[in-house]
Parts: C-alpha cells; structure tokens; sequence
C-alpha cells in the first residue's frame, strides 16, 4: 500500500460523507437503544453513573489510541522500514504479550489498590508510550 495510494483516496468529499454517516448511525443507535428496543443491547442509563461514565470515556479515548497505534505502526514498520506483513506481525509480539500478562495482572492491582489508581497509572503509562512513538526515526 503506498502514499499515492493513501492520497489518492483520501478525497475530503469522501471523508466528509464517511463522519456524516458516522454521526447518522451514532444518534440512530442512541434513538433505537433508549426508545425502541425493549431490552437494549447496551442499556444507556447506566451511563448515568458518574463514574461508570468515565471509565468508559477513558477505555474508549484508550481503545481509539490503540487501535490507531496498531494501524499506523503497521504502516510505519511495513511502508518506512520494509518490513514484510509477516515481520511486522511478529514486530507487534512484544506488545501483545505485554497487554496479555499485564491485563492479568491489573485483576491482581485493582483488588490491592482500587480501580481508579490503576486506571490512572495505566492511563499516563498508555499516554507515555503513545508519545514514546512520536520519536520514531524516518529513516
């Protein structure tokens, strides 16, 4: 996949419809799950909960960083350094165990410390990596 490929395709008029119908599908869920369904999927009032609410603003800032880390160092490792689709498979490794032991292991954190601590510190070292990867060479 090269640049010309990514500029090509990445026209504003396409990115426009794509948010718009984003937005469209976000009020239509909402509109379905609070006054059509009559057992809900994902019952919103439970969001009323003031920390249930940001627990779940923070996983999805957490989930959204993720996943863009995942797709642009995919990028990065396979358009910059060369690194075939296998190799930079292999290059993610290191990361996936990592949240694999470190998951189970803040099961054992939050007991002893309480969730919001663990979430904090989880949060800043999320952050702290995210920006380590800012200093990625180009070359």
């Amino acid at each position: 996949m090269s640049s010309t490929f990514i500029n090509r395709h990445w026209q504003p008029r396409a990115m426009l419809v794509c948010h718009v119908a984003a937005i469209v599908l976000l009020i239509a869920f909402v509109v379905i799950e609070t006054k059509v369904a009559s057992s809900p999927i994902a019952p919103l009032g439970l969001l009323r909960t003031r920390a249930l609410a940001g627990a779940n603003i923070a996983m999805a800032c957490v989930g959204g960083s993720m996943f863009a880390m995942w797709y642009f160092v995919s990028l990065y490792l396979q358009e910059v350094l060369h690194y075939s689709a296998a190799r930079s498979g292999l290059a993610f490794t290191a990361i996936a165990l990592t949240v694999a032991v470190m998951s189970n292991v803040a099961q054992g954190l939050v007991t002893r410390f309480g969730a919001r601590r663990v979430l904090t510190v989880g949060l800043l070292f999320a952050a702290v990596s995210e920006g380590l990867l800012t200093r990625l060479p180009e070359h």
